[in-house]
């Protein structure tokens, strides 16, 4: 089975809860995060290992990914305060998988006209009168389209324009179209992150603060103490939109909060 979990970075955000979860990193993570100049970013790179080792643990997976050889396989992604991984807890080197979580902002048509399929590009046009349908569509095809690039390793060798996504009567996401040369067992799972609201504030102690979010058991959200250096009068976490890909039907049908921060220490 493929799991997909999540986390809010917003805490990491307090020097002595990203030094904490630094020093915890191996070395290579601490590298790429201390390359990075951009606070939002650094904690990105840190709080998706963060995730990733929790989720490891939480799955009863032997070895650490730092040295497994990719014995399970699994993906990372990260946008805004949201970090996610896709983890395998099967030991197939037959399996690829690939995830993205993007904020959902405003659409980008001129984006779109140029590297979507014909027909998805006007499927956006039908949605150009209500704003809100129209960039939650647009954030739709593009966590489908980054997850499928992830998955088959080719990245942006991928013709965008030949890769064409649509959904059934169920609302589920069908590949129409995609070049020969990646075969068609794909198979996607599709996730809402709602918009959650915080009380934005400096914790007393990055380590010691409760970082709540959802529970999850699918419980409404938590208040809790976060800094939001992007933006202090900002109380609200952006809703974002997932996407799973992998060449084999064994996607789960949940997506999981892990407070990563509270469990690792």
């Amino acid at each position: 089975m493929v799991h997909a979990f999540y986390s809010h970075i917003a805490p990491l955000y307090n020097e002595e809860t990203y030094r904490f979860y630094y020093e915890r990193c191996p070395f290579f993570r601490q590298h790429k995060a201390d390359r990075i100049r951009d606070l939002r970013h650094k904690a990105q790179s840190i709080g998706v290992w963060v995730l990733l080792e929790t989720a490891w643990d939480r799955l009863g997976l032997c070895g650490h990914p730092n040295n497994t050889e990719g014995v399970f396989a699994y993906n990372l992604s990260h946008s805004g305060e949201y970090v996610l991984c896709a983890i395998s807890d099967t030991d197939d080197h037959s399996l690829k998988i690939g995830c993205d979580v993007e904020i959902i902002k405003e659409a980008k048509l001129i984006l779109a006209k140029r590297f979507f399929a014909k027909d998805e590009y006007e499927k956006l046009l039908t949605f150009s009168d209500d704003k809100e349908l129209l960039n939650r569509r647009f954030y739709r095809f593009w966590v489908l389209k980054e997850s499928l690039m992830k998955a088959t390793g080719q990245g942006m060798k991928i013709p965008l324009d030949e890769v064409e996504i649509m959904w059934n009567i169920k609302d589920m996401p069908v590949l129409k179209g995609i070049p020969r040369n990646l075969g068609d067992a794909w198979y996607f799972r599709e996730f809402q992150i709602p918009t959650v609201d915080f009380e934005s504030a400096v914790p007393d102690s990055g380590i010691k603060e409760d970082f709540g979010i959802i529970n999850e058991k699918g419980g409404g959200a938590s208040s809790s103490k976060i800094i939001d250096s992007i933006n202090r009068n900002e109380h609200l976490v952006d809703s974002a939109r997932v996407a799973i890909c992998a060449n084999k039907d064994i996607i789960s049908d949940r997506l999981t909060l892990i407070t990563a921060f509270d469990t690792m220490r």
